[in-house]
């Protein structure tokens, strides 16, 4: 099988088979061709995704590359010598018919173990009132910044690649992250989306970087050696004009959706583009008088650059090896050659779907809490799961811990007891009592037995009244 010799080298001395001979036996015998256009290549994008070298070996470099790890790929050409390093054999394939096939090889870079990995059930900043989170979600009593939940993660990759350090540490503190059945590299993703960022390897040292996608990227493109661009114009997207974030509510306080969760609080920040909202769920929760200006803006900022490649693609190609990085602006970068014609090297700037991180589950309000409170008015149900029963319109002086949103809130109290709002209204008013969240069989006419009222207040004591 035809050789070449002058181009490409695995491991130092490993020479790849020439593709252009290769297609022509693989069609003579009949095989399916689905390498064309692959080999001899590398092509190293940003984010999650592995980078992938396709290449011809034969059937006993194959066998010596089989259990290899950190293999070195390498290329002369007119400007010197480039090395990519970190690459793991995936696959292999025969794609010739005799006693020892030339193979199509795909290699990978780090990112494909990566994918091996557990975020072990993490959770990071669980957050239980308006001022703390749950302690074991905590580091060392301390919340944890982004930084650190990413180098926690990072922790439980394979191999022994340095964390790398966000250029510009987020103002906000992250919160409610969970990773449940989740890989330790998809999770590193997420919350990297999450503040706007993305992580890159870097074949030539074997380092990981990450990313701010809203810092430009320094690139200086050779003007000598251009050979292709384009871009897709009049795609029909357009950036949005906002991002419609949603948080869900500290899960305490007054629910008028009761048992369903309450409505999420509502916000949006500027994008920049001209085609609508962009909507989105926050992990952070959010409670009366929580400035969630801040967050908002890190949100519409994370998903105006995610989003970015949409409006402005990039594809150029250039002659000879070009040894630059995937960046803020530059999403993908491909080096090629036959070994006949030359190489190339070609630069993309495209979308890459991304994920958010998901708000965990979290324990629906189960009664047992309790208030003070002062009467305003009072009334009989006439319907309803109290029907017959006093309900006394309240203000809340008082509120379990955590839950200091409802202090002056106006709530209704029922008198299942029979004996705390037993007087008439007027003597009532103004007077102080306690109340507990409690269920009870709906009093409602026509319902099922068994059937259940909301968690709701219930009288349990007032203040003495005259004696009474």
């Amino acid at each position: 099988m035809p050789e070449v010799t002058r181009t490409w080298r695995i491991n130092g001395t490993i020479k790849p088979l020439n593709p252009a001979v290769l297609a022509a036996q693989s069609e003579e015998q009949d095989q399916v061709a689905e390498w064309h256009g692959f080999p001899n290549g590398i092509t190293i994008p940003r984010g999650r995704q592995h980078g992938v070298a396709h290449f011809l070996l034969g059937a006993d470099d194959v066998e010596t590359l089989r259990d290899a790890a950190n293999i070195e790929i390498l290329c002369y050409h007119e400007d010197g010598t480039t090395f990519w390093h970190g690459w793991t054999l995936q696959v292999a394939e025969a794609i010739t018919k005799q006693s020892k096939p030339a193979h199509w090889v795909r290699f990978a870079d780090p990112r494909f173990l990566f994918e091996n990995s557990t975020a072990e059930g993490e959770r990071y900043n669980l957050r239980n009132s308006e001022t703390d989170f749950v302690t074991a979600t905590k580091n060392a009593g301390t919340a944890y910044t982004w930084q650190e939940v990413l180098a926690d993660l990072w922790a439980k990759l394979p191999g022994a690649y340095a964390v790398p350090t966000l250029p510009t540490p987020p103002a906000s503190t992250p919160e409610n992250l969970y990773f449940d059945g989740m890989g330790a590299w998809r999770a590193i993703n997420q919350v990297l989306s999450a503040i706007g960022c993305t992580v890159v390897y870097d074949p030539f040292t074997a380092t990981f970087e990450f990313i701010d996608l809203n810092v430009a990227q320094s690139i200086t493109y050779p003007t000598d050696t251009l050979l292709f661009e384009g871009s897709a114009i009049g795609s029909g997207f357009a950036l949005p004009q906002k991002a419609g974030v949603l948080y869900h509510w500290l899960p305490a306080g007054t629910n008028d959706y009761s048992p369903f969760r309450k409505k999420p609080h509502y916000l949006e920040g500027t994008v920049g583009g001209t085609q609508g909202t962009y909507e989105i769920v926050d992990t952070t929760f959010y409670w009366t008088g929580r400035s969630m200006t801040g967050r908002t803006g890190e949100v519409a900022t994370a998903i105006k650059n995610l989003m970015d490649p949409l409006v402005e693609p990039v594809q150029k190609t250039f002659s000879g090896v070009f040894e630059e990085l995937p960046g803020s602006r530059i999403s993908a970068i491909r080096w090629v050659s036959d070994g006949t014609r030359g190489f190339e090297t070609l630069v993309f700037y495209g979308f890459e779907p991304f994920e958010w991180p998901q708000l965990p589950d979290y324990e629906a309000q189960a009664g047992g809490s309790s208030i003070q409170y002062t009467i305003v008015s009072l009334t009989t149900a006439t319907g309803g799961p109290y029907t017959g029963l006093k309900v006394a319109t309240v203000t809340i002086l008082t509120a379990p811990c955590g839950r200091s949103d409802l202090i002056g809130d106006s709530v209704e109290v029922v008198d299942h007891l029979g004996c705390v709002f037993d007087l008439v209204e007027a003597s009532l008013i103004g007077v102080k009592g306690l109340a507990d969240e409690q269920v009870a069989a709906s009093l409602e006419a026509g319902a099922a037995p068994g059937t259940m009222s909301p968690c709701h207040w219930a009288a349990t004591d007032r203040c003495c009244v005259g004696g009474a």
